[in-house]
């Protein structure tokens, strides 16, 4: 299970680790952003330290209010709980600063989220497949 906390924003952050082809390692605070359906979105500045290979263009990446940007993509592996490496589909925002995890990437890590703002309490836990819907 990953804990996670709310920002000053009340946004929900989590840790994630990412890596790729130079085979270091960087940990982000994540947000959870629960309407966004991609993956996960990094800051372009990141892809170039973790050598992500880049294999192409997004050109329909939809932002705040629908508005469509561009974005490059690059694949890498992420890791969450520090478990396993799952190679995944990673969008390049080249003015971004803020990481992001979409809902597509828990679906594909069968994972469940649970926010809980009563508690202040933000849980990623292994999805059993009744739970997945």
């Amino acid at each position: 299970m990953a804990n996670g906390i709310f920002s000053e924003k009340g946004l929900p952050i989590i840790k994630i680790k990412v890596r790729g082809t130079s085979g270091d390692v960087q940990e982000f605070e994540a947000i959870v952003d629960t309407g966004d359906n991609g993956y996960l979105l990094l800051p372009l500045s990141s892809a170039f330290s973790l050598g992500l290979i880049l294999v192409g263009i997004d050109p329909n990446n939809v932002g705040a209010n629908d508005k469509k940007f561009p974005t490059l993509i690059a694949t890498g592996e992420i890791c969450l709980e520090g478990k396993t490496w799952t190679r995944v589909s990673i969008n390049l925002l080249e003015n971004g600063t803020k990481v992001l995890i979409g809902n597509s990437l828990l679906k594909v890590l069968k994972k469940k989220l649970i926010v809980d703002f009563v508690n202040s309490k933000i849980e990623i836990t292994d999805g059993l497949v009744e739970d997945i819907v």
